[in-house]
């Protein structure tokens, strides 16, 4: 079996970072989109997307990077498959597999008749039950024997190759012995000067539970940092929920990774994960209440800044107040928008505030309110300002508001400014109480 040669089925936003994350390794990657125009642009050597790696790995590896025009082409090319297709979630919160039922559909008549073995690797998340449910069933069908593993990454939008060049977590899933020595080798070559321990080799089942289990208790923490923080802001007493954060994550039980100061958790996987995982543990009657707890924590949080952001109006006594929204994507380095705080925001307070923002990861989006040029320009116009996510580039300098000009409110999400640290600004911060009665 060629090693060498690698197909990628799928070229988004995750499938070309891994393309060329593969291909930096040695590999011979062949790479399939039905989207012609990514892959018109990648023939080209044009970055398809904002992920700003991806523009110096294809200057480097792009001549092991080729593009198939077809499925069919792509197969005949290679007898290993890596499947990174969208599973979206349904209105249930429940992952849908059309787009990779299709594929597999598609990959078993085109594989050739003299091929012995052919391996594919989903690398997309689905629900617990769903490779040995649906996709081996699929599979079985094929005159050529298929071996199936699953194979999830942990990334984030904005540095999705620097997080597989440094995986914290490595799953791999299959019920067959050659298939997970075949996907030990792969990985045994990309990671070559590595200690192999972060590798997970499970079965199909323990590695689609373990995939969607992770991200949930990640949103855990971050729910549960979020509860310390709604302690601090509704007692009676001067606290600082950063440094009660700082002493339990100490704790070597515990950790410090997800435990600090922030907004509610959001993006395209952590809220989805975690619906799934209740869903699912819904349907086989085990016990969901530890992750519906979690989303429920989740969903109280923007509640608590505007209880915060009333509290700022009626403390300084301000009348119809303009309000300013400093961040709108769910993270730096992405324009994805998905369940933030900042949208969140907008759409609370735009029917009865004059509401702008700032964001610049953001070119175009339809939002209905203004959308500020420049940081002092937000700051300049507006009289209360939301972080929304931490930022260099919203670092405010200590001289943007002249002293005779109208005090501003900076509500900071993150903790990011220090208190008292800009003239003529007071920053106001969720997990810090600095006044009593506020």
């Amino acid at each position: 079996m060629n090693l060498k040669k690698i197909g990628v089925i799928g070229l988004g936003k995750l499938g070309t970072p891994l393309s060329l994350f593969l291909a930096s390794k040695g590999f011979s990657v062949y790479g399939y989109d039905t989207n012609k125009e990514i892959r018109n642009k990648l023939k080209k050597k044009i970055n398809p997307f904002e992920e700003k790696e991806i523009n110096n790995y294809i200057k480097k590896y792009s001549k092991e990077f080729y593009i198939s025009e077809s499925i069919e082409e792509n197969i005949g090319e290679t007898e290993i498959s890596f499947i990174i297709l969208p599973t979206p979630s349904g209105n249930d919160g429940v992952f849908k597999n059309d787009y990779i039922v299709s594929a597999l559909k598609k990959i078993i008549k085109a594989i050739p008749k003299n091929r012995k073995f052919h391996l594919i690797n989903i690398t997309s998340t689905v629900m617990p039950e769903t490779c040995n449910k649906i996709f081996s069933k699929i599979i079985k069908k094929s005159k050529t024997k298929i071996g199936l593993s699953y194979n999830p990454h942990f990334i984030a939008l904005g540095s999705v190759i620097e997080n597989m060049e440094n995986p914290d977590l490595l799953l791999i899933g299959s019920d067959e012995k050659r298939t997970t020595n075949v996907i030990n080798k792969i990985y045994k070559k990309v990671y070559l000067k590595k200690n192999m321990g972060f590798i997970s080799n499970l079965n199909l089942y323990e590695a689609e539970i373990s995939k969607i289990a992770v991200n949930s208790y990640v949103t855990m923490k971050i729910s549960f940092s979020n509860f310390i923080s709604n302690i601090v802001q509704s007692s009676n007493f001067i606290s600082d929920a950063d440094k009660i954060l700082g002493a339990i994550a100490k704790d070597t039980r515990i950790g410090k990774k997800y435990l600090s100061v922030g907004t509610k958790f959001s993006g395209p996987c952590f809220p989805r994960d975690n619906i799934a995982l209740t869903k699912y543990c819904h349907k086989i009657n085990s016990s969901y209440f530890l992750p519906k707890a979690t989303d429920l924590e989740n969903n109280l949080q923007i509640n608590r800044y505007l209880k915060l952001f009333n509290k700022v109006i009626k403390y300084n006594k301000l009348k119809k107040p303009k309000i300013g929204i400093l961040g709108i994507t769910y993270k730096p380095n992405t324009s994805v928008t998905e369940e933030s705080p900042g949208i969140d925001l907008i759409n609370r307070l735009k029917d009865k505030y004059d509401v702008s923002y700032y964001d610049p990861y953001i070119s175009q989006i339809n939002l209905k309110v203004k959308k500020e040029i420049t940081l002092k320009n937000l700051i300049i116009k507006n009289d209360i300002i939301f972080l929304c996510y931490e930022d260099k580039n919203f670092k405010i300098k200590k001289n943007l508001i002249k002293l005779n000009q109208k005090k501003k409110f900076l509500i900071d999400l993150w903790n990011f400014h220090k208190q008292n640290s800009l003239k003529n600004i007071e920053i106001i911060n969720v997990a810090r109480k600095t006044k009593i009665n506020f």
